[in-house]
């Protein structure tokens, strides 16, 4: 996705909407031990991930740790409070 597709989707959110945003860049890849990545790759590979790629295990995924979240909670007050 391009920054400016970014952007748009974003501003039709409501300003005081919560999200969560991952994104990586071409120098990300490289920090971390992708150097062999060129340019040219790096534009096919996010491409191929922005056409094709289903991301709804990352939405599980937040779900999921949300859950873990308010259960670690609910068993922190059972513990204080008896």
């Amino acid at each position: 996705m391009k920054t400016h597709e970014a952007i748009r989707w974003l501003s039709k959110l409501p300003p005081d909407e919560h999200i969560i945003i991952n994104w990586w860049t071409h120098q990300d890849i490289i920090d971390t031990g992708g150097n062999d990545v060129t340019w040219d790759e790096w534009k096919h590979l996010v491409n191929t991930i922005n056409g094709s790629q289903d991301w709804d295990y990352i939405q599980d995924a937040a779900i999921e740790e949300a859950c873990n979240i308010v259960a670690r909670r609910q068993d922190l007050f059972k513990d204080k409070f008896g």
